[in-house]
């Protein structure tokens, strides 16, 4: 009897912290967002069998440093192609015309590369301040060898950190400015492809990672970590339905959408999980801040996302698209 109120009071303790945390976290609007990928790009003629090919990541630095731009170029021995200092110029252009070129200077400078039998490889990293305004689009164009590139960020990753709770402008998709539509004619607009937050969750023995894909329509997918603890049939430290997640968005206007459980995943090394979610809405004339819950077991955590990542996505690569 004892035991069983002990494990009683040992949930309560538990819900009462997860939702302080819950409110917490949604009050401040933390936009613990880590890194946004791209697929990988083959460059140079489409018939020769062995092209060089680059990938891109954009990750969010400190306040005080900016928005980095990682980018890797990936050459294959049997390949000619060479890259040099005068080879690789990136720029950043925001919705509202400026222009921004690298803290880093231009053209980058390889900051490391590896070897291998079968190919080589360079790495850039480009710097750029963060933004002011709100909510704003922004591209990065970059040109590579004989290629022009032009990154599509999804509006809200220019800022540092939100500001207002219910931040919101009435603003439908991001529009060109007009400094950019001509390069932007020449070049191959590349739309992101996933976002990844790392939000730490408190007095567990786990982690995990929200990455929100791409797909038919909008969805996230919690990734959750574990090293130590017993295997759950001598293959994995997490059961495949067992501690049960869930996902919720509230958008500004405090209207909720459930997200659809569609794919359950343990991974191979015994240490991950993967639950995947629709958790998309129907596109319309505004871009706001919403609120990610998400629930694993008894533990609740919210984050602060931009609606860029819940709504039919608003972009110019391929205008309003699911």
């Amino acid at each position: 009897m004892n035991r069983n109120k002990c494990e009683a009071m040992k949930h309560l303790l538990i819900s009462i912290f997860s939702a302080q945390f819950c409110l917490l976290s949604a009050g401040g609007l933390e936009h613990n967002w880590a890194a946004i990928d791209f697929d990988s790009v083959a460059l140079g003629d489409e018939k020769a069998d062995m092209r060089p090919s680059v990938d891109f990541r954009i990750l969010k630095e400190s306040e005080s440093i900016g928005l980095r731009c990682e980018i890797i170029l990936n050459i294959p021995f049997t390949n000619t192609a060479q890259t040099s200092r005068q080879q690789l110029t990136v720029r950043l252009y925001r919705e509202n015309g400026e222009r921004v070129e690298p803290v880093t200077g231009n053209p980058l400078v390889s900051v490391g590369g590896q070897r291998n039998a079968f190919a080589s490889s360079s790495s850039y990293n480009a710097i750029f301040p963060w933004g002011t305004k709100e909510l704003s689009a922004c591209w990065i164009e970059i040109i590579l060898l004989r290629d022009v590139f032009f990154l599509e960020l999804p509006y809200g990753f220019d800022q540092f950190d939100f500001h207002r709770s219910k931040s919101k402008r009435s603003i439908g998709p991001p529009t060109l400015p007009e400094n950019l539509k001509q390069p932007f004619v020449v070049g191959k607009t590349i739309a992101w492809d996933s976002v990844t937050y790392e939000p730490e969750v408190p007095n567990v023995d786990w982690r995990v990672s929200l990455r929100f894909r791409r797909l038919s329509k909008p969805s996230v997918e919690l990734i959750l970590y574990r090293e130590e603890g017993p295997l759950q049939n001598g293959l994995s430290r997490w059961g495949l339905l067992l501690p049960r997640t869930s996902v919720k968005g509230v958008d500004s206007d405090d209207e909720v959408v459930l997200g659809k459980l569609f794919r359950l995943q343990l991974h191979e090394d015994g240490l991950r999980r993967s639950d995947e979610f629709w958790i998309g809405r129907p596109a319309r004339q505004l871009r706001s801040y919403e609120k990610l819950e998400f629930q694993v077991g008894e533990i609740r955590t919210t984050l602060g996302v931009p609606s860029s990542l819940l709504r039919v996505f608003h972009d110019f690569s391929g205008g309003s698209r699911p």
